[in-house]
């Protein structure tokens, strides 16, 4: 078998991501439902991990690093949202650094070990629909890293507000973030035809629109 044709043979593994992503906002919308308000419980974040880990795996597969990147860091601050969240203790975030670079060497390594050394940073994924052969116009590429870009960086800006206030938590400014990052993201793997990068801001941006009203309403 080909390198493609692995690939190709993988690509539902990031299917998997899918459901794990699904199952947490799921899950966190009932419970901000019951509660009327916006909220984040350690489940949300031990869903996110096991997500972060099957998309970064396929996004590293698929040839898409970018993406693989920034699953593996959100691994790493979905783990230290747990942290946050317990009543013990907390430890410096430089304890984070060695996990951080091992999680990225290894997605690195397996990057490289499927580019069949073609440097191609963020590839089309081979799919049994479109064998990788859509070429979007550049507007479009330009539509779809920022959307990327948006749609990650919220787990950073929570990051950050977490840290500030030393406790786990969503903000409205989360899931606004979530509604652009989504709806930009979403243009461009339609087009694409990448359906695991697709289902995730889709899906996610339902709960997003409630949650944002709830927050706003809390706030």
């Amino acid at each position: 078998m080909t390198t493609e044709g692995l690939q190709e043979f993988l690509y539902p593994l990031g299917l998997i991501s899918t459901v794990f992503f699904g199952v947490r906002f799921f899950i966190q919308w009932w419970i901000s439902e019951k509660q009327g308000k916006s909220v984040v419980t350690n489940s949300f974040w031990h869903l996110s991990i096991l997500g972060n880990v099957t998309l970064a795996l396929h996004a590293a597969i698929q040839l898409q690093l970018p993406i693989a990147i920034l699953q593996g860091l959100q691994l790493v601050l979905a783990k230290r949202n747990i942290e946050l969240a317990s009543s013990a203790k907390k430890t410096s975030i430089t304890r984070l650094v060695v996990p951080t670079l091992f999680i990225l060497a290894a997605l690195i390594a397996i990057f490289v070990l499927f580019s069949s050394g073609e440097w191609e940073w963020m590839r089309i994924p081979a799919t049994p629909w479109s064998k990788g052969t859509i070429d979007p116009p550049l507007f479009l590429k330009i539509l779809g890293i920022v959307g990327i870009f948006l749609f990650s960086s919220r787990f950073f800006f929570q990051w950050w507000e977490a840290e500030k206030a030393g406790e786990s938590h969503l903000s409205a400014n989360f899931w606004a973030i979530t509604l652009v990052g989504a709806f930009l993201s979403s243009l461009y793997f339609f087009y694409c035809l990448d359906l695991v990068n697709l289902l995730g801001p889709l899906f996610g941006s339902l709960g997003a629109a409630r949650n944002f009203i709830l927050a706003r309403r809390t706030k």
